[in-house]
């Protein structure tokens, strides 16, 4: 009798398992495939003009853009000057949560002579999805190009259109990353939480 239980047990736990496994899978997929049709491998290949590029946020190195986030500021950039946007939404962490990546990012476009008023200043973007969530409601964005690497860039389009912000991507993978296998995992399971928060979200909305 108590074989026969912990068998059936067993058979449920693996089922469950698998349950769960497919889930995350599909929650993962959707999230990185929804928006690939969006993604551009250039500036060039933006056609609408947006309100702002975002920018969004990376790690800083003794007071210096990592490589990543040195790439993604050099396309927001250029996205500027060939007037695919209006403006420049540098979105991340202003040394609240981590460190000051806004001031240095800010700096660098100075330094390379963008116009003050055409950047927008968003130091309370801590992640991906208040980045998004605040150009919508704290800065009325309704079209956007958004910049960052192809690792991130899934999550980033996915998050920006689903909190209203019409979106597109330019990646910027200017060169070869050295922990890029990393991050592609991290986002991965980041695409997970992205899901929940926002289903999670709309589905308040329908109760309200």
């Amino acid at each position: 009798m108590l074989k026969n239980f912990l068998s059936q047990v067993k058979q449920f736990l693996i089922w469950a398992i698998c349950v769960v496994v497919f889930l995350l899978g599909w929650m993962i997929l959707h999230v990185q495939t929804n928006y690939l049709v969006d993604m551009y491998p250039s500036t060039d290949s933006v056609v609408d003009k947006a309100q702002v590029a975002i920018v969004l946020g990376a790690a800083v190195t003794n007071g210096q853009p990592s490589d990543a986030l040195n790439d993604r500021l050099l396309v927001g950039e250029e996205l500027y000057r060939k007037g695919k946007v209006e403006k420049i939404l540098i979105t991340g962490d202003d040394g609240g949560f981590h460190s000051d990546e806004i001031s240095i990012m800010h700096k660098f476009l100075l330094d390379r002579e963008i116009p003050p008023d055409a950047i927008i200043v968003d130091g309370k973007g801590y992640r991906t999805y208040e980045s998004c969530r605040r150009a919508k409601q704290e800065y009325n964005i309704e079209t956007a190009v958004v910049v960052t690497q192809r690792f991130h860039m899934g999550r980033a389009l996915y998050l920006c259109n689903a909190l209203g912000i019409e979106s597109v991507g330019v990646t910027s993978d200017l060169q070869t990353y050295v922990r890029i296998k990393a991050f592609w995992i991290r986002d991965l399971l980041s695409s997970v939480k992205a899901f929940w928060e926002i289903n999670r979200d709309r589905a308040g909305q329908q109760a309200i």
